[in-house]
This record gives structure tokens, C-alpha cells and sequence, in this order.
């Protein structure tokens, strides 16, 4: 009977590869774990990025669409009105005072004569008011969303920032972006309709209105009740809006924030009144 010899490992190539198994495993691992935790840190910083992109761009659209109204045919009605009263500017020479008889003298007890004309009015509901953290005006971006119930694109849109408790954990409550719209454009532009959270954990929110007639970035408009003739019973040219916020990171908090203008395309302001010379040029 033939013993054949049979040749097997030795115990130091055994531990050598183990040892080189072990290497591979742990490298393999830390390289798994780091692409997890990349993946959760680039995961954050999207839904960062996206949750203030996207908040930012629901309040371009509403801004973008502000709607004011005015009543034109009443307003050319007034100016060709007062137009026809006003006395013709003479572009003669001036005669001499001493020439002329002199006026006869008022009675000053005599009642005060009621004007010629009277400007008609009417009622404007569409309102741009806002200061440095809240918004409200008149826009057209309503949207239907049951098509069984008739319902226009006017709506009265607010911002404002409020606290509001967590989604996820009702126990904790933090800085709210909070959107409100209401389908009845009344005299009340900031009361009113359905608010609803936009984005949690803000910590930073702020507003500015450009005034077109100088040229700079104002923090508050008013377009109801201002002293301004530039302000009142006009929208603004464009709105700037900064929104940050924060999102828990480790043992942290990350900060994303992000700046957008957004222009008012049709504002629909007065035209501004030119004084006409009437003089006669030589």
C-alpha cells in the first residue's frame, strides 16, 4: 500500500493571511464608512441649499406677480377734467399795471365759491406693505387646486417670520418662515386667509423694497398710508430677499443662506407729473 505525502500551511502562512485578510477588511471598511459619511455631509448640504432655493423661489413667483390696480379711465377722466378748467397761460407781453383799471375790491364776508370740479374716486384694495421681516400685497399667483370650486389667480400673499414647533419633534419649536394667502382682496391686506410654514429653523430673514425714483434699497413701503408721494399708491420696482438657515450637523449646527432679487413686472405706478413750459421761446 502506497502513503502518498500530502503538503499543507504552516502555521506563519496562516497567520500571514489572516493578517493580510484583516488589513483588507479594515481598509475596505473605513473606506465604506467615509463614503457613508460623505454621502450624509453632501446629503445635508443639498437639502440645505434646496430648502432656501426653494423657499426663495415660491417668494420670487408671488412678487414677480403683484398686482396693483388702477382705475384708468377715472383717473384720465380727472386730468382732462381739471385740464379743460385751467386758464390758458397767455404768452404775450405783460401789460403795463398803470394802464389798467384797478380790480374792484372782494367782500370778504362773501362765502368761499365751491370748486369747479370735483375729482371723481374709487376704492384701491391692492396694497404693497412691508418693513425689514414681514411682507404683504395683492398678487396674481393663486393657484386652483380643486377644479370643482371656481377660483381666481387674485389673492393677498404675506410673509412673516413666526415661531412654529418641529415637524418630526412637536416638543421643539423654532424661527418659522410662515406664508399666508387669502382669496378675498379686502382693505385688510395683512389679516386674513390660511398660514401655512414655508421653512423651519430660519435665522435670518430680511427684506428690502428698491425705490426707483432714487435709486436705492429701502427697509420698509407702504404704499397704503405713507407720507412719501413716492411710495404712496405705488409698488415697488423689485424686492431683495436674504433667508438662512440652519440645519443640525454632528455636534453642530450648519448655516445655509442665500440672497435673490426679484422684480415686479408690471408695477402699474402713476406716471410721474412733468411741469410743461409754456412759455413762448424767441
Amino acid at each position: 500500500m502506497r502513503i502518498q505525502n500530502e503538503k499543507g500551511l504552516t502555521l506563519i502562512e496562516i497567520l500571514i493571511s489572516v493578517s493580510i485578510l484583516a488589513f483588507i477588511s479594515s481598509f475596505t471598511a473605513e473606506s465604506i464608512s467615509n463614503a457613508i459619511r460623505s454621502k450624509k455631509r453632501h446629503t445635508l448640504a443639498v437639502e440645505g441649499v434646496s430648502l432656501v432655493r426653494d423657499a426663495l423661489n415660491i417668494i420670487q413667483r408671488d412678487v414677480n406677480r403683484a398686482f396693483h390696480y388702477r382705475n384708468i379711465q377715472v383717473e384720465l377722466y380727472n386730468e382732462a377734467k381739471a385740464a379743460s378748467l385751467e386758464p390758458a397761460k397767455s404768452t404775450t407781453a405783460p401789460v403795463n399795471p398803470k394802464k389798467t383799471n384797478p380790480l374792484p375790491p372782494t367782500n370778504p364776508s362773501a362765502p368761499p365759491t365751491k370748486p369747479a370740479f370735483e375729482p371723481k374716486t374709487y376704492t384701491v384694495l391692492t396694497h404693497f406693505i412691508g418693513d425689514k421681516q414681514k411682507i404683504n400685497f395683492a398678487s396674481l399667483s393663486n393657484v386652483q387646486t380643486n377644479l370643482l370650486i371656481k377660483t381666481s389667480n387674485q389673492a393677498e400673499i404675506g410673509y412673516e417670520l413666526k415661531p412654529c414647533k418641529s415637524v418630526f419633534n412637536k416638543s421643539k419649536s423654532s424661527p418659522c418662515l410662515w406664508r399666508r394667502i387669502s382669496s378675498i382682496i379686502d382693505d385688510r391686506p395683512e389679516e386674513g386667509g390660511r398660514s401655512s410654514v414655508l421653512v423651519e429653523n430660519v435665522d435670518h430673514f430680511e427684506i428690502s423694497y428698491y425705490k426707483l425714483s432714487t435709486e436705492e434699497w429701502v427697509n420698509s413701503w407702504d404704499s397704503k398710508e405713507s407720507l412719501d408721494p413716492t411710495i404712496k399708491a405705488h409698488f415697488p420696482s423689485a424686492v431683495k430677499i436674504t433667508l438662512s438657515i440652519k440645519l443640525p450637523k454632528g455636534s453642530g449646527d450648519k448655516l445655509y443662506s442665500m440672497t435673490m432679487m426679484a422684480k415686479i413686472r408690471f408695477p402699474n405706478n402713476p406716471p410721474e407729473k412733468k411741469e410743461i413750459s409754456t412759455e413762448a421761446t424767441l
